[in-house]
């Protein structure tokens, strides 16, 4: 009987959610926003660069194209900038990487008079290392970088669902691992998850044979939220309304990771406080965030701080 009742009040022990995104790698002194990202690519295109080196590609004795990468990150820069500054304009800046992977064009690199099945397929051929290069890039962040620990910070027993690829908070903070879910994977993994929002665009009969190159690599980066949300399910399984505080820090809010957010706001309790890291928030920011919560169904408590190491303070 006693075991029972030792059992009973475990199950409504109150408890937290912290969300955990770039900004609290980066709180750690890591190098790891997108922007760090196209430093890598840059730095990879200038290592690779040779001077007799002036086509966009190269072809290897069996005859297949072949990108090196030189070319595949010269490409890739080049073409996201260019889907950057069309969907943001003046605002354009690659912490919106992922939200642009959906909206690649074949104009972003060639004119109509440049359209080719060839050049469909090299913007393919490249794109297929862009997760290689990715993991390369957090691999050797991790490798290369201290991280210095956000002093008073250190929830132990608490719940964690992380954006992050980095073992910060088992290696730093000494988080036990049961505790904490990398949502889209984490070092050591054979694939990391990065990608935009599913879009019903698929490629159709009455496209050019270069457009429907651009229409697969469009696809081939989406992210598969239901899927990874079903890949950890039993960690969504303990986010139920025994959480009395979502704590997010240095998470974007972005429309593709909001799938997460809509499950987690419908499983917290009405009497759950949502604080959220005001990291150079402007009133501007801070309503639109408080909108965004409302609008996804959150009609508890909204507040925000400033102090990582001690939020409720």
């Amino acid at each position: 009987m006693s075991i029972n009742k030792e059992r009973l009040q475990g199950e409504e022990m109150e408890t937290k959610l912290y969300i955990i995104g770039n900004g609290f790698d980066a709180a750690n002194k890591l190098n790891t926003s997108y922007e760090d990202f196209k430093k890598y690519l840059i730095q990879k295109c200038k290592e690779n660069q040779c001077e007799k080196q002036k086509e966009w590609y190269e072809v290897q004795k069996n005859g297949m194209l072949s990108p090196n990468d030189y070319q595949n990150s010269m490409l890739m820069i080049k073409m996201i900038d260019t889907a950057l500054k069309r969907q943001y304009g003046e605002r354009a800046e690659w912490k919106n990487f992922e939200a642009v992977l959906g909206d690649l064009q074949y104009e972003d690199l060639w004119g109509e008079q440049e359209k080719s099945e060839l050049n469909g397929v090299l913007v393919h051929t490249t794109f297929t290392r862009l997760r290689d290069y990715f993991k390369d890039w957090i691999t050797n962040v991790e490798k290369k970088q201290s991280c210095e620990a956000i002093q008073g910070f250190q929830d132990i027993n608490e719940l964690y669902l992380t954006f992050n690829y980095t073992l910060t908070l088992e290696n730093i903070y000494h988080i036990p691992s049961q505790n904490i879910c990398h949502i889209h994977g984490v070092l050591g993994d054979e694939n990391l998850m990065f990608g935009h929002k599913y879009i019903n665009e698929k490629y159709v009969g009455n496209e050019t044979a270069a457009e429907r190159q651009i229409a697969i690599v469009r696809e081939m980066l989406e992210k598969d939220t239901a899927l990874c949300f079903m890949d950890h399910r039993d960690f969504f399984q303990k986010v139920n309304n025994r959480i009395k505080e979502v704590i997010s820090i240095g998470f974007s809010y972005s429309e593709v990771d909001m799938y997460y957010i809509d499950k987690i706001i419908k499983s917290v309790g009405i009497n759950t406080t949502w604080y959220i890291h005001n990291f150079k928030y402007d009133i501007k920011d801070i309503r639109q965030l408080r909108r965004l919560l409302r609008k996804h169904g959150f009609y508890g408590r909204i507040k925000f701080f400033n102090d990582i190491g001690c939020y409720l303070k």
